[in-house]
């Protein structure tokens, strides 16, 4: 059974809850904050003694709490913000430093003698076995694994 206390909380939450609502959404324009920011000024209201005017008390409080969850969401938009700028900027960093690296790598593997640089595309690029290498070039096993060998020495040699 609800003593007076409570039935007099519910009436007063009950009259002011649909205009408190509508002014808070017109703060925050969105709906969970806004029920948000109305909820923690009824529950300031119930620990609060001592309160004159109800309605005008609760429409400042709401418009406070509001204001508060706004400038925290806009503060909370911001890190994320610059939190993905900055993940942004460090993958552009990786995949020009990356492009690079590729770069390099092809220069140098089109300096490899053909037989060489035939055999490495054929083994990296195409992930041919050997046995496949050696029946399309007409070579042995053997010249496949001795010319993919040198190629990688080759390509070890020149810091990449």
């Amino acid at each position: 059974m609800k003593n007076h206390l409570e039935t007099a909380w519910d009436k007063i939450i009950e009259e002011n809850s649909a205009r408190l609502l509508r002014v808070a959404l017109g703060v925050l324009h969105n709906e969970e904050d806004a029920k948000d920011a109305c909820q923690e000024a009824f529950l300031q209201m119930i620990r609060t003694p001592g309160i004159q005017n109800y309605s005008a008390w609760l429409y400042r409080t709401v418009i406070h709490r509001a204001i508060n969850i706004r400038k925290q969401n806009q503060a909370r938009q911001k890190r994320e913000s610059q939190h993905l700028r900055l993940v942004s900027e460090e993958n552009k960093e990786k995949k020009l430093e990356h492009q690079e690296q590729l770069e390099k790598l092809q220069n140098r593997i089109a300096t490899l003698p053909e037989q060489q640089r035939n055999v490495f595309l054929l083994r990296h690029q195409g992930r041919f076995p050997i046995k496949e290498i050696a029946q399309t070039l007409q070579v042995s096993e053997g010249t496949v694994k001795k010319q993919l060998h040198r190629a990688l020495e080759n390509l070890r040699q020149e810091k990449i």
